[in-house]
């Protein structure tokens, strides 16, 4: 959508284009493989008109016959069927050109409220926090336009070139941050329609991406082209017979990642 020769995020709820499912990957220790086990559910949009499927987000599920109630117990179901995992994050991340490429809300924003007239907030400029370790954390809650470091070899495919900081003597070391907003750098620096490319042909894994080999892809919208948009959510791993999540898939630990570890090494 173009006005004043802008381009735009959707405004309302049946702005929204129809959701194409990508694929669910899973990340252990700096690797990343096809999740097995599991299956996305879309959440409703504004081409959904069953007046009898009320508004729902997009969940990663998977299939069992226990759950965990909103007391924190495990419950047996009468039959096997499909779980939402716990969520963890989820975000709507859009590309919408050189000067707004990196828009966010939290949550998913094609989902809830009247789709004709609710509008659902204020999409928000990524920002990244910074520190004199050289590591730039992307992040929801403000901070700089600037990365760290001028020699981010990064900047210019998965972080556009305007948030470059070029009066800084200090090295880059990294880039690091909220998951869901790394997820959505990685997914819109791809060609349309191939989001899934970025953690498989070329893949990001062990905590190196070919952005730090210099290939630059990121991908704006042109003219003719509509904005770009993905939402993406960062669930915890299946939970054992009793409901316990793996080691390393609590909130603190993930959340210690994001705002200790790194995602991307330099080079």
């Amino acid at each position: 959508m173009y006005s004043g020769g802008f381009c735009y995020h959707p405004k309302t709820y049946n702005e929204f284009g129809q959701n194409i499912p990508g694929k669910i990957f899973r990340y252990n220790n700096g690797d990343i493989s096809i999740a097995t086990g599991l299956a996305g559910s879309l959440g409703r949009s504004a081409y959904d008109t069953d007046d009898d499927n009320p508004w729902r987000p997009s969940t990663i599920d998977y299939y069992t016959d226990r759950r965990v109630n909103d007391d924190g117990q495990v419950v047996r179901l009468t039959e096997r069927t499909w779980v939402p995992l716990q969520c963890y994050s989820t975000i709507t991340m859009y590309n919408c050109g050189p000067f707004a490429p990196c828009l966010f809300k939290p949550g998913d924003a094609s989902d809830g409220g009247d789709p004709l007239t609710s509008e659902y907030g204020t999409f928000h400029m990524m920002h990244f926090a910074t520190n004199n370790s050289g590591v730039s954390r992307v992040s929801t809650n403000g901070g700089t336009r600037k990365v760290a470091g001028n020699n981010s070899t990064w900047v210019g495919s998965l972080v556009p070139e305007n948030y470059n900081d070029r009066r800084t003597s200090q090295v880059s070391t990294g880039l690091g941050g909220e998951f869901c907003l790394l997820i959505g750098l990685m997914a819109l620096a791809q060609d349309r329609g191939k989001c899934d490319k970025a953690f498989t042909d070329p893949k990001w894994d062990r905590k190196r991406h070919p952005a730090s080999e210099g290939i630059s892809s990121l991908s704006g919208p042109y003219e003719t082209d509509e904005p770009r948009g993905v939402v993406v959510e960062i669930a915890h791993e299946i939970p054992d017979g009793d409901g316990n999540l793996p080691v390393g898939n609590n909130d603190y630990e993930i959340h210690n990642f994001e705002w200790f570890g790194i995602a991307v090494r330099e080079l």
